[in-house]
């Protein structure tokens, strides 16, 4: 009677729900004892660079950047996958993986210390930038719940976000503090001979003619609505080659895409730019002052004249050759610096 009061006691209600309680109250403690753990270790130099120190957090981010870059996925890897080789190298994805994070982290580097020499600090807006980078993450992952268990599980933190979107918006605004018109380190006048030069090889102004070989629908003409065009644009091609005719009325005459156009306007194109290759090549072969043949296009067919080059690009020439000199500068500063490993750095895992 006394043992079978013992057990009733023992399993009672009040005694099981005590039970439930500080099992839930052991976990708890022991989930913020790892998380805090983690948070010491996260926080931990994996490596130092020209004085600059990066956490396991910010290392482990930029491994999921760089994941991202290289391999197209942000998923975690398995070894196995790590220890494939490269197709037509010996190179692992791993190291691979490990060298350009390195590569990566020297250019952050570099940012940080050359924003740090010319005293370029970050404005209110571009915080508001960095804040809006990280909601747009947040929100690409799937929302809150989404994006912690992703800072879990990929070993990183949002201070390392915040660090690696403000870097991003200090190479931005040490373009327009250091290196636009005017500034510290703008193109010296060697430098914009250069590019005035380098503006005459790469950019092009012409006006077109274009047939189109698709309907209003994108889908493509019927055998004898094409060879109805064709005849159409073979019938312009002939009148355009001929300099005595005048080659915008010609387009308003037969032309698919004649409304944008007059006497004045006018096209530019740049080589290896997004257009189409078929254009550029079109453009480019055309002697300036010339008419081309009928040439081909995936969507239809077009007559290029190709015109004397003016500066209406020039300055957006000089502003992408900035960009240029400032990213070249950065990259040549992140060559020269070595890495110091920290304590932490052994204990990374790739995955």
């Amino acid at each position: 009677m006394n043992d079978n009061a013992s057990k009733k006691g023992l399993f009672s209600r009040r005694n099981v729900v005590l039970v439930i309680v500080i099992l839930l109250l052991v976990g708890l403690i022991f989930s913020a004892v790892a998380t805090g753990l983690y948070g010491l270790l996260s926080n931990s130099d994996a490596m130092t660079i020209n004085e600059q120190n990066f956490n396991l957090d910010d290392y482990y981010w930029q491994v999921y950047i760089t994941k991202r870059a290289l391999f197209n996925t942000g998923d975690i890897l398995t070894k196995t996958v790590l220890q494939e080789k490269i197709p037509g190298t010996d190179i692992t994805r791993e190291a691979l993986l490990r060298d350009s994070v390195d590569s990566a982290l020297r250019v952050s580097a570099a940012v940080l210390s050359m924003a740090k020499e010319y005293n370029v600090t970050l404005t209110s807006e571009d915080q508001d930038s960095v804040d809006k980078k990280i909601a747009e993450f947040v929100s690409e992952i799937g929302g809150r719940k989404a994006y912690e268990d992703f800072l879990r599980n990929h070993r990183t933190s949002e201070a390392a976000l915040k660090r690696y979107y403000e870097t991003n918006a200090l190479l931005e605004r040490m373009e327009k503090a250091v290196y636009a018109e005017g500034k510290p380190l703008d193109l010296t006048e060697g430098e914009r001979a250069s590019a005035q030069g380098h503006y005459n090889e790469v950019f092009a102004r012409y006006s077109y003619i274009l047939f189109l070989t698709l309907d209003g629908k994108g889908n493509p003409l019927s055998a004898a609505q094409l060879e109805a065009k064709q005849g159409l644009a073979a019938a312009a091609a002939a009148l355009a080659s001929d300099k005595a005719n005048d080659f915008n009325q010609i387009n308003r005459d037969y032309g698919d895409d004649a409304s944008e156009q007059n006497e004045t306007y006018m096209y530019y194109i740049a080589k290896n730019s997004n257009l189409s290759q078929e254009l550029e090549d079109a453009v480019f072969n055309t002697p300036v002052g010339e008419v081309s043949p009928l040439v081909s296009l995936p969507n239809g067919m077009i007559i290029i004249k190709r015109h004397d080059l003016d500066n209406g690009k020039i300055e957006e020439h000089y502003a992408a050759t900035r960009k240029a000199k400032l990213q070249t500068d950065v990259g040549n500063n992140a060559k020269t610096y070595s890495i110091n490993y920290g304590d932490a750095y052994d204990s990374i895992e790739i995955r």
